[in-house]
């Protein structure tokens, strides 16, 4: 069993120091971004899973990595945070989700009545969609000028009504986890069936990653940008 790894650190400190760790536990069903500060011993728990087996693929995953090079966001300034979260996570949801949107509505047509669950993904997600393109005009509008203001400028910056709005966007993002989660089980971990076409199969594929980019969007907020703020409140 590996031991370097300290289990009595969150899930959130972990993936925060190695982004490769998220991947791991993202394979093994354990929450590392609303579910961040949950230490790994506590995680493993809820998981059901033996602490050795995680610990083993968290090792592997280091070395793995050990030669790439390793971005440790809790050392950036917010400003850089916030630049990295909008260049990364909101630009591919602005790309993503209207075109993924397009093919679950295809994919409902053509295979809705065999697979009546198709249905109640399209409407997941529907929702889904509008909720995040309404939570990033927030960020990008009010919170993210904010965070940026506050560091820069802290003596200057307008501190009224941040923290309300930094425990709004986690309430969202408990709410988007939620929905993600209702999709990936309603698809049965995003299962291509038999019967599914090539349309089909990029549905899938699609959701499993925009799980996996939402996975690491939230654990930079959550985990790392928001409590950054709230510390200069």
């Amino acid at each position: 069993m590996n031991t370097l790894i300290d289990t009595s650190r969150t899930v959130g400190d972990l993936v925060t120091e190695r982004e490769a760790r998220g991947d791991v536990l993202e394979s093994l069903g354990i929450d590392f971004c609303c579910g961040g500060r949950r230490t790994l011993k506590q995680a493993c728990r809820e998981a059901h899973l033996p602490v050795c087996r995680v610990l083993d693929k968290l090792a592997a995953a280091d070395i793995a990595a050990a030669d790439a090079p390793a971005v440790n966001w809790s050392r950036a300034s917010m400003s850089d945070l916030v630049d990295n979260i909008v260049s990364t996570h909101h630009v591919f949801l602005r790309r993503e989700l209207p075109a993924l949107y397009a093919r679950i509505d295809k994919v409902c047509l053509v295979h809705g009545d065999a697979h009546p669950e198709l249905l109640e993904i399209r409407a997941l997600f529907r929702q889904l969609r509008r909720e995040l393109e309404d939570h990033m005009a927030k960020e990008e509008i009010d919170v993210f000028p904010a965070c940026k203001a506050i560091e820069l400028r802290p003596a200057a910056a307008r501190k009224e009504g941040l923290a309300a709005a930094i425990a709004e966007l986690e309430t969202e993002h408990a709410r988007v986890g939620e929905a993600i989660h209702k999709i990936r089980h309603l698809s049965s971990g995003y299962a291509v069936p038999a019967d599914g076409c090539r349309t089909y199969k990029l549905v899938m594929e699609g959701l499993a990653r925009l799980e996996q980019n939402t996975h690491q969007h939230v654990h930079k907020e959550n985990n790392i940008l928001l409590p950054k703020a709230r510390r200069k409140l």
